[in-house]
């Protein structure tokens, strides 16, 4: 399950205990709101999150290996995404994101 919690900061080592126990295994910004919003508009949905909290020494990562990550995924993301257009311009019948933003004569 996502949590949402407020973003401009990684959240605290308690705030991620409390967070499992609620059976949360991603925390995100934004994308819990974004989904929400997206079903109420019926608009397909779909989100591409890289996990790159430390966790604040619960997870094994560091403060080094960040430095590493977007780097790396990057270009698998491109990729996905690439790969992924194609396919949503086919779904028919349902609103995209942006038709709202669409200029009308």
């Amino acid at each position: 399950m996502a949590i949402q919690a407020r973003g401009g900061r990684f959240e605290t080592a308690s705030e991620i205990r409390m967070f499992a126990q609620w059976d949360g295994d991603l925390v995100t910004m934004n994308v819990a709101t974004e989904m929400a919003y997206a079903r109420m508009m019926g608009i397909n949905y779909a989100s591409l999150v890289a996990i790159s909290n430390p966790a604040e020494g619960i997870g094994t990562w560091d403060w080094e290996t960040l430095k590493t990550v977007y780097p790396r995924l990057n270009p698998l993301s491109l990729a996905i995404v690439l790969a992924a257009i194609p396919r949503v311009a086919t779904i028919g019948d349902v609103p995209h994101v942006g038709d709202g933003l669409r200029m009308h004569p």
